[in-house]
């Protein structure tokens, strides 16, 4: 089954002889018409709700996005909406199992550049011969980088 014109859709009022006609169109292709007229002679097919018909057709189409045909079909528009919210929420679920998982291992960075940085922070000792330190120091702080930057040994 092929699929319908992409929304949204929208109407234009282009004058006719004895009325309107009500186009509706989405990204310049015509979809179809409504015709109107306030003269009673004209009121074939309902040309005096020919603007509110063209409203309402494209409006129901608008407020459907997203919801594919043969679910309203078979199964109404509130059933449909209800499924398609329950798949956008499924959908928002696994963005914020992405991003904790992505806060998780953020934090863990966070807590060993913490611990590094605590580490050269502490004062020399009177007994460590300064080269071991700044040693020790550099090894640290190279480690804690390279973890952070995902560079594991």
């Amino acid at each position: 089954m092929s699929e319908h014109t992409k929304e949204p859709w929208a109407y234009e009022a282009k004058p006719v002889r004895n009325g309107y006609v009500f186009v509706i169109e989405s990204d310049m292709i015509s979809i179809g018409c409504c015709y109107g007229s306030t003269n009673p002679m004209w009121d074939v097919c309902g040309a005096r709700n020919g603007e509110a018909n063209a409203r309402r057709i494209v409006a129901c189409v608008n407020a459907c996005a997203g919801i594919p045909t043969e679910d309203l079909e078979s199964r109404g528009f509130l059933s449909s909406l209800e499924k398609m919210l329950v798949r956008q929420r499924n959908a928002a679920n696994e963005q914020v199992s992405v991003i904790a998982a992505r806060l998780d291992a953020i934090e863990k960075q966070r807590d060993e550049l913490a611990k590094a940085l605590e580490e050269i922070s502490k004062p020399m000792m009177k007994s460590e011969h300064s080269n071991d330190y700044a040693a020790r120091l550099r090894f640290t702080a190279i480690t804690a980088l390279a973890n952070v930057k995902g560079e594991k040994e």
